[in-house]
């Protein structure tokens, strides 16, 4: 006769059925992936926005005490905003900075003036903070813009007719 055996036809439609389930659960996972990733990826770009903002204060508080001791007023103190990680210590040549933890397994790099201090440790991490910054923000448009393109897929997906509905035009085949 004309058509396919019944049998084919429950067969193929269970493969079908694995085929477009397997689809949807992995469509799902992606999506899911996709938002936790996302959530990842601004929570970093709020914390490194967090140390710029911390390294432009110290930047400005140094600029305050240099433009005071140029115009020869009173030097306002140095106001840390980096807490244990940042220490100072009062020298001669004005303040000291040292760069890390004492009890780490290298001892923190000391920088013997504010100059030095500015120029070989905020200035690099400054510009550091904000390439760091501008990466994310470039990975979460990437990653906003993948799960745009993955629930576009999923409601494509949803308009499709299911399986259990073309088991007749299977039948049909001959």
């Amino acid at each position: 006769g004309k058509g396919l055996a019944t049998n084919h036809v429950q067969s193929l439609t269970a493969e079908a059925k694995g085929i477009v389930s397997a689809a949807k659960e992995a469509l799902a996972l992606n999506i899911k992936t996709k938002t936790q990733q996302i959530a990842k990826v601004e929570g970093k770009i709020k914390d490194t926005s967090n140390q710029l903002s911390r390294s432009l204060k110290a930047k400005e508080n140094l600029k305050a005490r240099s433009l005071a001791r140029k115009n020869g007023g009173i030097i306002p103190p140095f106001k840390n905003p980096f807490g244990s990680w940042v220490r100072t210590k009062v020298t001669k040549d004005g303040l000291a900075f040292f760069v890390g933890f004492k009890n780490g397994k290298r001892e923190p790099t000391r920088y013997g003036n504010e100059y030095l201090f500015e120029t070989l440790y905020l200035d690099p991490r400054i510009r550091r903070l904000k390439s760091n910054i501008n990466n994310l923000k470039c990975r979460l448009h990437d990653l906003k813009g993948e799960l745009a393109r993955l629930e576009r897929v999923e409601i494509r997906a949803a308009r499709f007719m299911t399986v259990e509905n073309k088991t007749s035009y299977l039948r049909s085949w001959g």
